[in-house]
């Protein structure tokens, strides 16, 4: 919530074309004085102090969306009309696969990879509040596929449009450099395969300024069209590059298998089938020599965003919401399995009825499960695991981490029960993600309950299980304890009561979300 602050102050930055909205140690927004807006100033203190630390665009962009669909038009709630942005960033991401897919492969494989990220339950989950990964998603394969489209025209316009996208990728989350370690090796198996197969591929002049220019392009718009990179130059760059660094290497010193792990368990199970299958084929195809470019591009695409956050030192939390862009890899390899389905679907099923048969029954055993899974589970898909692992209980049983609610949807629904069934005058103790719950506190929850003090529970604080309880036994009112059952981030306390049995939880998928406990 607090990178919304920062947001705002870009959007009226450009809007009112005052300086003072980047002073953030004062307040410039009146709307967060208003009753039933989250006071944002307040929720992001981390953020007034860090705002090299939050990338720009998507918290720009749910700020303009806030702006028309709140402000002025009062048809949704704010937080709500920040969240549309993203649904918008996911909706452009649909929109350039279908015609990628459907100008290479055809109008049905087309359908079937848009459906796979649409109804992939992980990337549902975060296209309701992520302003970070989905944006940079969006952006970041429409540089690819920009790329893609300049190098096999050969035209430099193309080639300044996908530098200029990467720039706004940049500008999303630094996800994004990564792009150089698949469009070089793409770049270079490009022309080698284009000399082998034709050797008449020429980089003419203009192109190949294009491609000079192409970095210089991308920095360039990262950096002029991020304003706090821009105040006190170039200081506040080396600040985001060093906290890049420091950030990206706060992992463990040894290979992390976790990511490979949840990469195959968060995949449905029939669409997992279909990834290994496409795989088979680009691995067969690159053994004939068919496609190298391409196909090396697509497997490039499915494991670099893995592989970073595996290397030794790389930092990975929050289950695969740091690497989002391999959903549509996966789409697009499950795409070039079902391509070759259908060609032998056509060779042994001549007759088009029964080739509509089977397609169907292909689309149904693989949507049909996952469809009916998003619609138990919703709001849930957050935590969604496949059967391989045995759904989310079964993720909590391996204590694979980060298996539960890690960003506090569930606290909304603890919010509804404690209004319905809590004491008057009661007080509320949320020891992990307390930001989330003072967020919707302005808005959801009764006037009459008080928050305490996060700073007294949180996790990784230097108070004991034994002086909470002093501090807790010291109150006279009624305490409810409320946290997502975050393992890593248990206090002393949280490990002493868990065991016990809470007087609400969310059950989902077999395993457990969030708790309430009562204390006195």
């Amino acid at each position: 919530m607090g990178e919304l602050l920062i947001g705002d102050r870009y959007f009226y930055l450009l809007k009112d074309f005052d300086s003072k909205h980047l002073d953030f140690t004062k307040r410039t927004v009146d709307k967060y004085q208003q009753e039933n807006h989250p006071d944002l100033y307040q929720v992001g203190s981390h953020q007034r102090k860090n705002p090299h630390h939050v990338w720009p665009l998507g918290p720009f962009m749910a700020s303009v969306s806030k702006f028309i669909l709140y402000d002025c038009l009062n048809i949704l709630g704010p937080i709500d009309a920040y969240h549309f942005s993203i649904i918008l960033s996911a909706i452009g991401l649909l929109i350039i696969l279908f015609f990628f897919i459907e100008k290479r492969w055809g109008l049905r494989e087309a359908w079937f990879c848009v459906l796979i990220v649409a109804l992939y339950p992980r990337f549902w989950a975060h296209i309701h509040f992520n302003f970070k990964d989905v944006p940079v998603t969006f952006t970041y394969w429409l540089t690819i596929f920009t790329f893609i489209y300049a190098m096999k025209k050969k035209c430099p316009g193309w080639m300044y449009l996908s530098g200029i996208v990467w720039g706004l990728a940049l500008l999303c989350k630094a996800n994004a450099f990564f792009l150089a370690f698949i469009l070089g090796p793409y770049f270079i198996i490009f022309l080698l395969e284009q000399r082998m197969n034709k050797g008449d591929y020429k980089i003419k002049k203009p192109f190949l300024i294009s491609l000079i220019a192409y970095p210089f392009i991308g920095l360039s718009i990262m950096i002029l069209f991020w304003p706090i990179l821009m105040q006190d130059f170039p200081t506040n760059i080396y600040k985001y590059f060093n906290y890049l660094l420091g950030r990206g290497f706060e992992g463990q010193n040894s290979w992390n298998i976790a990511p490979i792990l949840y990469a195959v368990t968060t995949i449905p199970v029939v669409i997992l089938a279909f990834l290994f299958a496409g795989i088979g084929i680009i691995l067969y195809q690159m053994k004939c020599k068919k496609h190298i470019a391409f196909n090396s591009l697509l497997l490039l695409t499915l494991i670099i965003p893995v592989l970073r956050v595996s290397i030794p030192g790389a930092r990975d939390f929050d289950g695969i919401r740091h690497w989002l862009e391999f959903i549509p890899a996966v789409a697009l390899i499950s795409t070039l399995a079902l391509h070759r389905l259908i060609s032998l679907i056509a060779e042994k099923m001549p007759k088009a009825n029964h080739q509509i048969i089977s397609l169907s029954v292909i689309f149904c055993l693989c949507f049909l499960p996952v469809t009916f899974w998003n619609i138990k589970n919703h709001p849930y898909q957050i935590v969604h695991f496949n059967a391989l692992i045995g759904g989310l209980k079964g993720a909590q049983e391996m204590k694979l981490p980060d298996a539960t609610d890690y960003w506090g949807i569930s606290y909304r629904q603890g919010i509804y029960w404690l209004n319905k069934h809590a004491e008057e005058d009661s007080l509320i103790v949320t020891p992990i993600g307390p930001l989330i719950v003072f967020s919707m506190s302005h808005t959801d929850l009764r006037d009459d309950f008080k928050l305490l003090p996060y700073k007294n529970a949180g996790p990784g604080r230097d108070i004991t299980a034994e002086e909470f309880e002093k501090e807790i036994a010291s109150i006279d009112r009624h305490i409810y304890y409320m946290y997502v059952t975050r393992t890593d981030h248990y206090n002393e306390f949280t490990k002493k009561i868990d065991s016990q049995i809470p007087v609400f939880q969310v059950e989902v998928d077999g395993g457990i979300a969030m708790k309430i406990y009562k204390l006195k």
